[in-house]
């Protein structure tokens, strides 16, 4: 009975073998991907030249400079006004703006000549709600 033990035996080891094969890995789970990013925006254009502080003399500079922002100027002076449209001409900008002084609010238009423009050291502001031509020297940063 030996031979027919040593067979069952191995039989039984052969048929629990075939049942051990290795799984194969589970597929990996499917991820929903992001959306693409979006393209970066384009970058800011330099600011124009009379972007900056101002003043008629260099010693105001400190407290009593013209601030000029890309779509607005502040004066030591109490006007302040709001650029609706800027454009660019051989020897400057003409700027149409919405200006407060002295406690009126109107629509005016003014240019701004750069004497100088690389880099602008001075700036003629012509009309506006300024008596006569201002002309402002760029204060030191």
């Amino acid at each position: 009975m030996r031979p027919v033990r040593s067979l069952a035996v191995g039989l039984a080891i052969a048929a629990g073998l075939s049942g051990c094969q290795e799984e194969p890995p589970p597929a990996p789970a499917k991820t929903a991907q992001a959306p693409p990013a979006p393209p970066p925006s384009p970058p800011e254009p330099p600011p124009p030249p009379y972007v900056g502080l101002w003043a008629a003399k260099a010693d105001l500079c400190p407290q009593g400079a013209w601030v000029f922002d890309r779509d607005k100027v502040v004066t030591a002076g109490e006007v302040a006004c709001e650029f609706q449209q800027v454009s660019e001409t051989s020897s400057g900008y003409q700027v149409t703006a919405t200006c407060s002084a002295e406690g009126e609010t109107k629509p005016y238009q003014f240019s701004l000549t750069l004497t100088d423009p690389a880099p602008p050291r001075s700036m003629t502001v012509s009309r506006g709600a300024w008596d006569g031509p201002i002309t402002l020297m760029r204060c030191p940063p």
